[in-house]
């Protein structure tokens, strides 16, 4: 198993752990430190937005390896609904559904850097899009500034 391989299997397994841990009502795990698909994630400065019955983790994780981490409130019933709620990404409708340009004023373009928003849903590569994942009460939603050239 390479290095990298190792170390995402790591990573999942401290994220499901962490997220075991957490009541879902909205504070951070006891340990306020989340795994997510490229590190440890501090929840205990999340910044709380929105209102509405479920909660959420939000993180991202942009280009040169910064985060942010958002405590998510919405009454709305898919992760891609809420986000766009609250303002916190932009994109473009296509054939597979929204597709994410933009993060926190970051812009990722495929086209012409070759880097993406990935999506992960509690520390695994998301198997469907942001705007048909429902929301899952205490979960984790993750975007993951990525560059292509990395699978060279």
């Amino acid at each position: 198993m390479t290095k990298l391989k190792r170390l995402t299997a790591v990573c999942c397994v401290l994220l499901m752990l962490a997220v075991c841990c957490a009541c879902g009502s909205g504070t951070a795990p006891a340990s306020s430190h989340l795994a997510t698909a490229t590190g440890a994630v501090d929840l205990s400065d999340a910044e709380k937005l929105g209102e509405g019955a479920h909660q959420f983790w939000f993180t991202v994780t942009f280009e040169d390896g910064s985060t942010k981490a958002y405590d998510i409130a919405t009454d709305e019933t898919t992760v891609g609904a809420a986000l766009k709620a609250l303002g916190l990404v932009e994109g473009v409708e296509g054939d597979y559904g929204l597709y994410v340009k933009e993060i926190g004023g970051q812009r990722a373009d495929y086209n012409k850097d070759r880097v993406y928003w990935a999506f992960y849903i509690d520390g695994e590569y998301a198997m469907t899009g942001v705007d048909s994942t429902d929301v899952t009460d205490g979960s984790v939603y993750a975007f993951v500034c990525t560059s292509a050239d990395q699978f060279n």
